[in-house]
């Protein structure tokens, strides 16, 4: 990779900051025994916004992260983590709020099930949190780490958010996380607010639900219809796809992976997929550095604890060109 040009703001990522608790491995009939020995406990960083900042800071950009959290030691603890990773934070930290806790069940095969608090901050970040101050800074991109986890944003919410950053002449980049298949049903009225994005993120599965179709091809030119400039689809071992107006683009999953833990895979994908846009890369390239961090990430347990450093992830790049 060349060498990078960064400057002092590059990239403002929104959204969830917390922590996560990872538990592994959980057998599906945990509730039918007593004492239950587990191989590991984990307490490390999480949410999708300071997962996608972690791994972009780590790849040589700057970043600064907004979001909220409350005045606790787990706040703290977020904090303290932003300052060790050199991101700038943009938070709002509200009294009698708990910061987030996920706690992780992981499987042997390394699929997860998660446990939220509904009070926490996590669910109680809003629009009134965004500080639009910051959109005059300068900053290239603008990443929305996703939509729909956070349930006091409706969809003219994201639209304000998206267009103010457009407006700003960002990037404006979304990735999707819902708990449901219903919150994906909502995606015809998230037109307005798809229509200011230049890059969607959303796995293969989000895409079928928002879209009814069967194939990621079909999934992406319904996405393309509502106005979305790029649709960036995850699709596990079989890689992405990346479609826009003028081409459709596959990125092959590296091969030989051990998946021991998918949490923050996608936001792993999306840091590398930003942090190509940063550099001014093509899509291809972008889609490589995004399956590239990914691949590592789902390596280990832990969103944001894989890609640890720049050479770490150019190395995972050279193996990929050995094998072409």
């Amino acid at each position: 990779m060349t060498e990078l040009k960064t400057s002092k703001h590059e990239a403002l990522i929104v959204g969830c900051s917390i922590a996560d608790l990872q538990i592994r491995p959980i057998p599906k009939d945990i509730f039918e025994r007593g004492v239950y020995h587990v191989q590991s406990t984990a307490l490390s960083i999480g949410g999708d916004a300071i997962n996608e900042a972690t791994v972009l800071a780590r790849l040589g950009h700057q970043v600064t992260l907004m979001g909220m959290v409350g005045t606790d030691r787990v706040g703290d603890f977020v904090l303290d983590h932003c300052r060790n990773e050199g991101i700038d934070e943009a938070f709002t930290r509200v009294d009698g709020i708990n910061t987030s806790i996920n706690v992780g069940l992981l499987s042997e095969e390394g699929v997860r099930n998660c446990i939220t608090d509904v009070n926490a901050s996590m669910k109680v970040f809003g629009p009134e949190h965004i500080n639009f101050d910051c959109f005059n800074r300068g900053y290239r991109v603008m990443s929305f780490a996703s939509i729909f986890i956070h349930p006091k944003f409706g969809p003219k919410d994201y639209a304000a958010v998206f267009r103010r950053a457009h407006e700003a002449g960002m990037i404006v980049c979304v990735d999707s996380s819902p708990e449901q298949v219903s919150d994906c049903a909502a995606i015809p009225q998230m037109k307005e607010a798809l229509g200011y994005v230049d890059y969607f993120f959303p796995n293969f599965g989000e895409a079928k639900w928002m879209t009814g179709r069967d194939t990621p091809e079909e999934c992406a030119e319904v996405l393309l219809s509502y106005g979305i400039r790029n649709v960036v689809l995850k699709v596990g071992k079989d890689g992405a796809i990346i479609r826009n107006a003028q081409e459709l683009i596959r990125v092959p999953a590296f091969p030989d992976i051990t998946c021991i833990d998918e949490t923050g895979a996608g936001d792993n994908f999306a840091a590398g997929f930003i942090c190509g846009l940063l550099e001014d890369r093509s899509l291809r390239e972008c889609g490589e550095i995004a399956t590239a961090c990914a691949s590592i990430a789902i390596e280990n347990v832990g969103a944001s604890t894989g890609v640890k450093s720049r050479a770490q992830v150019e190395e995972r790049l050279k193996r990929r060109t050995k094998t072409d």
